[in-house]
């Protein structure tokens, strides 16, 4: 899928990372394709400050 940047697995649990507003509708899709169960599904966003902290590796709040 191009809109994902990142996978990986952590045992049992996957963590799918990417960019774009239909990014978790073309998991969601993607996987019901294949016939892959999903047990659980969360969806995060970044925060401002995560962007921040990524961007200049300081926190926002000292």
């Amino acid at each position: 899928l191009p809109q994902v940047t990142a996978v990986a697995q952590d045992g049992p649990r996957w963590s799918v990372q990417g960019t774009g507003v239909d990014l978790l509708d073309a998991v969601i899709t993607c996987l019901a394709a294949h016939r892959i169960p999903v047990l659980d599904l969360r969806s995060d966003s970044a925060t401002l400050e995560d962007v921040f902290l990524r961007l200049t590796g300081h926190s926002i709040r000292s």
